[in-house]
């Protein structure tokens, strides 16, 4: 195999990688905020109830 073979077939491959890392880190930050959100939403409904 020649230097381009090599290249073309390496190539796609760290796209791929690089492509799947940025996917990985949008969805687990966005998994984060939610999870932030959830955990104020619930400290507010539970600080409400002992309120009451």
């Amino acid at each position: 195999m020649e230097n381009k073979d090599w290249v073309l077939l390496f190539v796609p491959i760290m796209f791929n990688g690089i492509l799947v890392f940025v996917f990985q880190k949008v969805i687990t930050n966005k998994i984060d905020h939610k999870k932030k959100r959830y955990l104020l939403r619930d400290e507010v409904v539970i600080l409400f109830w002992k309120k009451l």
